[in-house]
């Protein structure tokens, strides 16, 4: 039974090691991790960045020049040098907020107000753009743009040249899993009417997430769901027809393309450190090698210790051999009364170690000994009854008398070891 066990303990450790094996190094591609944060980078190529939307540009202007206004220069500069320059131009922005101050909003109305267009797809505006085409008294800037969260929203555009026969489905995903989302749309009641406003997409049949209003010479396109153009959005065929139909709105001219406004310096001071506030356990599952690294450790660990958990039997300590110290006693002992000539002492030593012999191996008590008490000896230990009868007489002599030769305590000792060596 114990061996079963240990068995099937074996077989599904394998199977967990084999299959860790198979995650780590089959189809690496697959167990790769991403950044799930709505970061609309243009050389972003996870979810959410803008990375597929760059290169639609790039070939669908193929004869203009897409500039990208990065971290370290300045907005209104630029949109000022593209004024002064005379040719028309597109400024383009994708992101979860616009993030102007007033000089660079300035420089926006001035760019657009000279004959050149503005795409802004964006959740948040800045309350000066917002002025431009809506009545504050009317509106709720923080609430009429919000809807019931939902994880999935339809846009479609309203002109019947570019209307698509089924609405393209846009969905939020968090972490590979569909999460609800908060869509926005635009209250038609909030717009100016001298603006010249005019609806160009619809989100879920009624709801306006896509305007355009001339200004000066130029015109501002607004559009609220950004992630209609990111990179997960738009890997889905039908998403990337919906995006070249809406910036076929643009006309001829150079791209520029906002990457500095995107850029919350309180985020990324915060974003900066985050590494440093993380936990190194977090910063462990945030990379895939790392990642799977820990999972087999805890694996390797796990198994460890259903083996040895296993019942084992204790270790059997090794016992010693208890030694017989008597015959060193005995030679000690002898040793020194045959050192001091007393070898009467020791003769008697011999016969009370003998008399105890008879004790221990033929069970005979030795308080009364006879010739019928010899005679019993001799059958028990085989022994003929004249050598018992010669070790006895000789030991009564030696008794009787005060003092004992060395010659006599020879062949005492000689008869005494002949009884040994036959004794049975």
């Amino acid at each position: 039974m114990q061996n079963k066990r240990n068995i099937i303990i074996i077989g599904i450790g394998i199977a967990v090691t084999l299959l860790l094996f198979y995650l780590l190094f089959s189809n690496v591609d697959r167990i790769k991790l991403h950044n799930w944060e709505e970061t609309y980078y243009c050389d972003s190529q996870e979810p959410y960045g803008t990375y597929v939307l760059v290169e639609l540009l790039e070939d669908y202007f193929e004869q203009e020049e897409l500039k990208i206004i990065k971290k370290e220069e300045g907005i209104a500069e630029l949109l000022a040098e593209k004024v002064e320059s005379g040719k028309l131009h597109n400024y383009v922005f994708v992101g979860t907020q616009l993030r102007m101050d007033s000089v660079d909003l300035e420089g926006l109305f001035d760019f657009v107000l000279n004959g050149n267009n503005a795409f802004i797809s964006t959740r948040n505006y800045p309350l000066e753009i917002k002025e431009l085409f809506a009545e504050e008294e009317v509106c709720d800037w923080f609430d009429h743009h919000n809807r019931i969260p939902n994880e999935t929203t339809e846009l479609n555009f309203f002109h019947k040249d570019l209307r698509i026969k089924k609405d393209i489905p846009i969905s939020y995903k968090r972490n590979y899993s569909l999460d609800h989302y908060v869509w926005r749309s635009y209250d038609q009641d909030c717009f100016w009417e001298s603006t010249g406003t005019e609806m160009l997409g619809v989100a879920d049949s009624n709801e306006v997430n896509f305007i355009r209003f001339p200004y000066g010479e130029g015109t501002f396109y607004l559009h609220l769901t950004p992630l209609a153009f990111t990179n997960h959005s738009l890997l889905d065929k039908s998403a990337l027809e919906y995006a070249e139909r809406a910036f076929s709105h643009l006309g001829t001219g150079d791209i520029i393309w906002d990457e500095y406004s995107k850029y919350d310096p309180a985020y990324q001071s915060a974003s900066d450190n985050s590494m440093f506030a993380k936990s190194p356990l977090t910063y462990i599952l945030s990379q895939p090698s790392l990642k799977w690294a820990w999972y087999l450790l805890l694996a390797l660990a796990l198994l460890y210790l259903i083996f040895r958990a296993k019942r084992q039997q204790r270790i059997i300590p090794i016992i010693e051999p208890v030694e017989n110290t008597s015959l060193e006693y005995v030679k000690t002992i002898g040793s020194l009364y045959f050192q001091q000539h007393n070898h009467r002492k020791l003769a008697k030593h011999k016969m009370n170690l003998l008399l105890g012999f008879i004790r221990d191996r033929y069970y005979m008590s030795t308080n009364n000994v006879d010739e019928d008490w010899v005679k019993r000896l001799a059958v028990k230990s085989q022994v003929p009854i004249n050598d018992l009868k010669n070790i006895f007489d000789h030991y009564q002599d030696i008794y009787d008398k005060d003092k004992l030769s060395e010659d006599g305590l020879v062949r005492f000792h000689k008869a005494i070891a002949q009884f040994y060596k036959k004794a049975k």
